[in-house]
């Protein structure tokens, strides 16, 4: 009986989600509130399993052109999806493990060109002690980006030596966890 539930499930989500995309990727044009209606349904149901910033950055760009209230509140509704993906997503990852949280000032960074270094955080899962340094590099307040510089040190459980990993990349406003 279960697993009947199950497929017939899967089958509705298969069914709405080659709905959903095949209507974004017909040619004929539909309107903005369509749109942002479609990704609306597809970031509430698939958001585990897509990376909608693509469409999220489209659509963003067409309210910015359609201007005027109109405009604003469509901005305010991607913000508002956007916001409860990166909620939703936040909570799974929170129940696998451990996790911290940094507030940036934007207007700091321009007074420190250098980059704003945020204080550092230690996390242990399992037996496994990981020290995260972050480090702001940059801004993009149009598009809601920061370019990051992460560092983790991960302390190896039998010789007690740390090994160190590092990268750089942008993170926005529609990157979900």
């Amino acid at each position: 009986m279960i697993s009947k539930r199950e497929e017939a499930d899967s089958a509705l989500r298969k069914d709405m989600f080659v709905s959903i995309i095949q209507s974004f990727l017909r040619a004929d044009s539909t309107s903005i509130d369509d749109r942002l209606l479609k990704l609306e349904l597809l970031a509430y149901n698939f958001h585990e399993s897509l990376n909608l910033k693509p469409l999220f950055f489209q659509l963003e760009r067409d309210a910015v052109k359609s201007g005027g209230p109109k405009g604003d509140e469509l901005r305010d509704r991607l913000s508002k999806v956007a916001r409860e993906v990166t909620r939703k997503e936040m909570v799974v990852l929170e129940e696998a493990g451990k996790s911290f949280e940094r507030t940036v000032d934007f207007d700091d960074l321009v007074r420190n060109p250098g980059g704003i270094p945020l204080e550092p955080a230690t996390l242990t899962l399992g037996k496994v002690e990981r020290n995260f340094a972050l480090v702001v590099k940059k801004v993009e307040a149009l598009r809601k980006e920061m370019q990051i510089r992460l560092e983790v040190k991960t302390r190896n459980e039998d010789t007690g030596e740390y090994r160190t990993d590092d990268a750089e990349f942008w993170v926005g406003y529609y990157d979900s966890p």
